[in-house]
Order: C-alpha cells, then structure tokens, then sequence
C-alpha cells in the first residue's frame, strides 16, 4: 500500500486532465487512501483542503498536497 503523496497519486491512476478539484472530489473522492500511515480516509478529506481549484496535471495535483502538507 502506498502512503503519503504516492497514495494519492494512486488514487488518482488513469485520470485525463483538466480536471477541477470540485470534479476530482466527484469522481474520485470516495476512494479510500492511507495517506498517513494506520490512518484511512476518503481522498476527498484531502482534496478539499487544498486551495487550487483545478489542476492541469497529476503534477499540479501532487504539488497541491505536498504544499498543504509541508
């Protein structure tokens, strides 16, 4: 299992952007991650902290998170 930005990142396998984060809530949000370690949540208690609203790649998504998180 990954953790961290690479649980998100696979959470997010296969997804053609342009996206908005309202959009990745939607479609992708009620997928479980472990993005603490012991510590399962819905991807989307992630997404919604994150202030961007749409993201033109997986690299904007992931610098997304890791600027929330650092």
């Amino acid at each position: 299992m990954a953790f961290g930005i690479a649980s998100v990142t696979h959470a997010l396998e296969g997804v053609h952007f342009p996206k908005t984060k309202n959009e990745l809530i939607k479609e992708y949000g009620n997928k479980e991650i472990e993005f603490r370690m012991g510590q399962k949540e819905c991807l989307k208690e992630i997404l919604q902290k994150i202030p961007e609203e749409k993201f033109n790649s997986m690299a904007d998504v992931t610098h997304a998170v890791h600027e929330l998180y650092t």
